[in-house]
């Protein structure tokens, strides 16, 4: 709390704009941002202004190889590597240490702790090493940039990055204390030169003031954000679960003909095209799956010389494509075979994660097998 009164301060001197209404407090162990009085929707309860930001360098500093997370991350370090003699210390001034990040980031498992995960399901110990394969680029990047940074100062900024910031914008103060609810938290804006946060629904005094994280894959949460909650809604995104590729001259024309409405990611290797979507919606929502995955994989699966001529598939490879998806990953989810007791706790959050993740597959499973009569 201390901490935060400063910071708290600190950005007020700035610009920030923080509702009086609002509070920052613990309720049953969980610290958060809540209402000490009734606030209507719509009113705006955190604006910080966009020009105090941290400026990254000119674009002539970088390469085109560079992406805007590295360009933020490499400002950051610097800014933080100087302390409180900073003129954006109080973007920083909440970074968890690395201390406290080893005791609950991925990033530390050891070669048996993933093999512990990966018994519980593959999907998710290639998740954590993909996750932790962005963290290791992200540190290289920033430190061929800046040789001389501290390389664990340069880690404790990829793991606060990962958790805490926006990729448009790096880190904002004040902001990053408000908690995650889809179905309750407001998306942070960019209006009129300031990011602002806007209540969502009436709050009464005691609720929780919640910002959301955006549409993320249910993994990411556990393995980004060091949490989960199974209370919370989530989301199973295809392109985040499946690379798929294409080989032959049809192939390659689904793939055109799919990009035209689908935002894909195509990496030629050799001959073959290696591709996924990239578009947050195309995923499996906590009863069934969404109208753009549906749309995805009618334009995507064509196994037959009729569907690629008309460049959609009918009903019934619909289904069987979505059927065969949904039971890759109920077979790559091994949770039945464990008991929580048996997990240590540090990957509880794994287990509960793995719960949610199995009851949202069958919830799908059904409502395909209930829509389309199987």
């Amino acid at each position: 709390m201390n901490v935060y009164q400063k910071q708290l301060e600190w950005a007020k001197a700035r610009g920030l704009f923080l509702d009086p209404r609002v509070e920052r407090k613990c309720v049953d162990g969980v610290w958060g941002l809540f209402a000490t009085d009734n606030i209507k929707a719509g009113s705006k309860l955190i604006s910080y202004p966009e020009s105090r930001t941290p400026k990254n360098l000119p674009d002539e500093f970088y390469t085109e190889l560079v992406d805007l997370p590295v360009k933020n991350i490499h400002k950051a370090a610097i800014e933080f590597a100087k302390g409180e003699d900073s003129e954006y210390w109080g973007h920083f001034a909440a970074f968890e240490s690395l201390e406290d990040l080893k005791s609950v980031s991925c990033f530390f498992y050891n070669e048996d702790e993933i093999q512990l995960l990966g018994s519980m399901s593959e999907f998710l110990a290639t998740a954590i090493l993909e996750a932790n394969g962005l963290i290791r680029s992200r540190m290289e990047a920033v430190k061929a940039l800046e040789p001389s940074l501290d390389p664990d100062l340069i880690l404790q900024v990829c793991l606060n990055y990962s958790s805490r910031a926006w990729d448009d914008s790096g880190f904002l103060p004040v902001i990053d204390y408000a908690n995650h609810s889809d179905r309750l938290g407001s998306l942070r804006q960019l209006r009129n030169g300031e990011y602002l946060i806007e209540a969502k629904y009436d709050y009464k005094a005691g609720d929780q003031i919640f910002i959301s994280y955006a549409r993320k894959d249910i993994y990411h949460h556990a393995t980004l954000y060091n949490y989960f909650d199974p209370n919370g809604t989530h989301y199973i995104h295809f392109g985040t679960r499946f690379t798929q590729q294409a080989s032959t001259a049809a192939g390659k024309e689904i793939v055109k003909n799919t990009a035209q409405r689908f935002n894909l990611k195509v990496v030629p290797n050799g001959d073959i095209w290696m591709y996924f979507c990239q578009d947050l919606h195309v995923c499996f929502l906590e009863t069934g799956p969404s109208l753009k995955l549906i749309d995805y994989i009618r334009l995507n699966y064509l196994p037959t010389d009729a569907e690629r001529k008309r460049k959609y598939c009918s009903d019934q490879s619909l289904a069987k494509r979505l059927i065969e998806v949904i039971n890759a990953m109920l077979n790559a989810n091994k949770i039945d075979s464990f008991k929580l007791s048996d997990i240590p706790e540090k990957f509880h959050r794994f287990y509960h994660l793995l719960v949610k993740e199995k009851k949202m597959l069958e919830a799908n499973k059904n409502w395909i097998i209930d829509n389309f009569y199987l």
